[in-house]
């Protein structure tokens, strides 16, 4: 407000025109900057992601399987799907999450499967370090506060290079 007081008490025309131009200008730029970056979690992206490189019934294994996570999940994604929740709350706020031996029996039938992580970093860690020892990475996606990554069943051999 006070700079428009002191805008408007410029006694020359042309500079009162630039400065108003400038301004218009400098609030443009700051409008655009915001509406481009984003400020909530990409779920409908991730989720289109997913829908345009699944060819059948997707199973999805979310981290951070709370129940908003769950309802943004079925929200954005707009086909079928199967999900396993990797993580869940217990009373007072503590997280519970599948041991490897879990995941071992629940991915044994699973040629490939869509892993989604969501703003966990304590549980997320430990998933990433068993999915990419035990399965062979396809597709990663990161999106703001989400991350996709695509496994196929076939275990990694352990084998060393000979270069």
């Amino acid at each position: 407000i006070y700079l428009s007081y002191r805008i408007f008490k410029i006694s020359s025309r042309s500079l009162k025109i630039g400065c108003i131009l400038i301004l218009i200008s400098l609030n443009l730029l700051a409008l655009g900057i915001y509406y481009e970056t984003p400020t909530k979690t990409e779920w409908k992206e991730a989720a289109k992601f997913i829908q345009d490189h699944s060819s059948t019934k997707p199973l999805v294994l979310l981290d951070k399987g709370g129940m908003s996570n769950e309802f943004l999940w079925n929200y954005y994604y707009l086909d079928d799907y199967d999900l396993i929740r990797l993580t869940w709350g217990e009373s007072d706020r503590k997280i519970s999450q599948m041991t490897e031996k879990e995941l071992d029996q629940l991915l044994e039938e699973i040629d490939h499967f869509w892993v989604v992580f969501s703003k966990n970093k304590k549980t997320a860690l430990f998933y990433n370090n068993y999915f990419n020892n035990n399965y062979n990475l396809d597709l990663q996606q990161d999106y703001y506060q989400i991350t996709v990554f695509h496994y196929n069943k076939s275990k990694k051999n352990n084998l060393t290079s000979l270069y």
